[in-house]
């Protein structure tokens, strides 16, 4: 599926996440966007008195370019914060492109599903797009859930995937409420999104759970060289080495929005535990009625993990997953095969998966950032 396929090349020195080298240019200030600072990662590392450029150890991971980005958008996320100081890892087509999500036309009653990668993404997009539709499970269960709730930055990943989706294109057609899907973190997100308060939906999940979901997906949809173990994954999600990434920016901000009118915090695991009492604040939310206690009945079977991935919807959605996984392989190594979009679905499944060793690294690289914050891993999720 990837035009151009590069490599993700290791930063020599571990740089710490307010210390990242930027370089900036303007960029068309439509809505407020003030700068853009773009890094390479392939060409420049951090060290104590400049930033040098030189060739680095190769990572045969990643199927794309990636760069560190920064947008200061200004005073206009509820959140006092120095923006122009805060990256996030991301393609650089994407942060060639990133002032068309910056700029994009949103709508006051948009609703916004933003999770990090693998978080429980499908499962709360299937939730909501049930509550703002009046429970249309017929429809629900027969259209592909990419048609109901586009994937915003999508076209904007690699240079061709234009020409198989436009997800722009698609959301400009799309009845209102428009649901969309987007893995960006904050400063990110189009303007139109805080100027209009426009709603969001964010689901975290615990965070070795997620891991071990994201290295099965990789690693499966061919989106790596060749199959790397789940400690050298870790090391990369620890270093922010693959997209999306710092993992903890993304999830601990929306934690510090969580009281905004327009925003809803969950996660995963208070999905599996009580969805029942989700859906309902979801249509407090939604400003949708409280269905009745058989529908309520209905969208728990319907959302059943096991029902949603053998639905018509979960197979067309395997079958799309497949075909970009086969246009994956093409170019690498990595032979995997009976990828499984939807996997496991459990809470706490990441225990039978990672050693004793790994598990007490991940919960020290936690605790750094959530003493720093003031919260526990409980109250997240």
């Amino acid at each position: 599926m990837w035009k151009e396929w590069c490599q993700f090349y290791q930063q020599e020195e571990s740089t710490p996440r307010d210390q990242v080298p930027q370089c900036k240019i303007d960029i068309p200030n439509k809505r407020g966007v003030k700068k853009l600072g773009i890094i390479n990662l392939k060409h420049l590392v951090h060290d104590k008195n400049n930033v040098a450029q030189k060739e680095h150890e190769e990572i045969p991971c990643i199927p794309f370019k990636l760069g560190s980005l920064s947008v200061d958008t200004g005073n206009i996320i509820p959140l006092e914060k120095d923006w122009s100081k805060r990256f996030t890892v991301v393609t650089d087509y994407l942060s060639e492109n990133i002032d068309q999500i910056i700029n994009f036309e949103g709508k006051e009653d948009d609703v916004y599903v933003v999770t990090m990668s693998k978080s429980g993404t499908t499962w709360m997009l299937e939730t909501a797009w049930l509550v703002l539709n009046d429970f249309n499970f017929e429809e629900g269960s027969t259209t592909l859930l990419m048609d109901r709730a586009p994937y915003l930055e999508h076209s904007q990943i690699a240079e061709n995937f234009i020409q198989i989706c436009d997800t722009h294109k698609m959301l400009r057609e799309l009845k209102s409420p428009r649901l969309i899907k987007t893995h960006l973190p904050t400063h990110l997100l189009p303007t139109d999104l805080w100027k209009k308060k426009s709603k969001v939906i964010y689901v975290a999940r615990n965070f070795k759970d997620a891991l071990v979901s994201r290295y099965r997906f990789y690693n499966g949809m061919g989106m790596v060289s060749n199959p790397m173990s789940l400690e050298d994954f870790a090391e990369l999600m620890m270093n922010n080495k693959t997209p999306y990434l710092p993992y903890w920016d993304h999830v601990l901000e929306f934690w510090e929005l969580r009281k905004q009118p327009n925003i809803f915090f969950t996660s995963y695991e208070r999905m599996s535990k009580d969805l029942r009492s989700v859906i309902k604040e979801l249509c407090v939310f939604l400003n949708k009625p409280e269905p009745s206690e058989s529908t309520l009945d209905k969208a728990q079977e319907y959302l059943n993990f096991k029902n949603m991935k053998n639905s018509l919807a979960g197979k067309l959605h395997q079958e799309a997953m497949d075909k970009e996984k086969v246009l994956n392989c093409e170019r690498h190594t990595n032979k995997a095969v009976d990828f499984e979009f939807m996997r496991r679905g459990e809470t706490g499944s990441s225990k039978d998966e990672m050693t004793d060793n790994l598990s007490r690294k991940l919960d020290q690289w936690a605790e750094s950032y959530l003493q720093e914050a003031g919260v526990t891993v409980d109250e997240l999720y």
